[in-house]
């Protein structure tokens, strides 16, 4: 039988995962460190310099697991949404799209323009 060895630092983990998760997507690319030690401290988890290295490593790893899309990667969203577009307005959409493509405004404007190609297309059909 194997014994699962419980230490405090997968107790801070965990806590430092928490914090993180309580970020939004749309504000986790700029979230520094500094964003979530304030909290930790709160919790009443002592900011030691190995919190505060774990605090970064788990940071940049949420960063990569965020979603955030490849060039060339075709961006999907809820169909229904285009029905409500007109109470939805064009902001709240544009808001959307820049959500998606994780506030990177290059891949907006690639995607954009990808839309754009699209719809020349369809016209000449």
């Amino acid at each position: 039988m194997t014994k699962t060895k419980i230490t405090p630092q997968a107790g801070i983990s965990e806590a430092i995962r928490a914090e993180i998760a309580k970020i939004p997507g749309s504000e986790l690319c700029y979230a520094k460190p500094s964003r979530v030690l304030p909290c930790l401290e709160a919790a009443g988890i002592e900011i030691t310099p190995s919190v505060r290295s774990a605090t970064s490593k788990l940071l940049a790893k949420a960063k990569k697991t965020v979603g955030i899309s490849k060039e060339g990667e075709i961006i999907s969203f809820d169909p229904a949404s285009i029905e409500g577009q007109e109470a939805t307005g064009r902001r709240e959409l544009a808001m959307r799209l820049v959500e998606a493509c994780g506030g990177n405004f290059e891949l907006v404007r690639a995607e954009v323009t990808r839309l754009e190609q699209f719809v020349k297309t369809i016209r000449r059909a």
